[in-house]
């Protein structure tokens, strides 16, 4: 991770930071399967916290139907909890893109 420029952030993420509320996000089982399989990624726009929603290439058929093209990321609660770090999405998604350009998510 370092050497992507990620100083600090293996530590913080093997630590208690693992479980901070910007390194959390709730999906549906399936979405949930498909972004921990690297299959499912969020890419950043211009917009803060809106994301284009990434697919790989073997679940592309099926999901488009299902996802919209991007997602905003919001908090609905009073207590201003945070929203999935922007780092930590874009790290996700470059891997990924790796994975799915590699062949390992097939």
């Amino acid at each position: 991770l370092e050497s992507f420029g990620y100083r600090g952030l293996q530590a913080k993420l093997n630590r208690d930071g693992v479980h901070c509320l910007d390194n959390v996000m709730t999906l549906s089982c399936d979405m949930g399967i498909y972004f921990d399989s690297l299959r499912l990624w969020f890419e950043e726009t211009d917009t803060p916290n809106k994301y284009i929603i990434g697919l790989g290439a073997t679940n592309k058929p099926y999901l488009v139907s299902l996802l919209p093209e991007t997602v905003t990321f919001q908090d609905h609660s009073s207590r201003w909890y945070s929203l999935p770090n922007p780092h930590y999405l874009k790290m996700h998604a470059a891997i990924c893109r790796v994975a799915e350009l590699s062949g390992v998510t097939e």
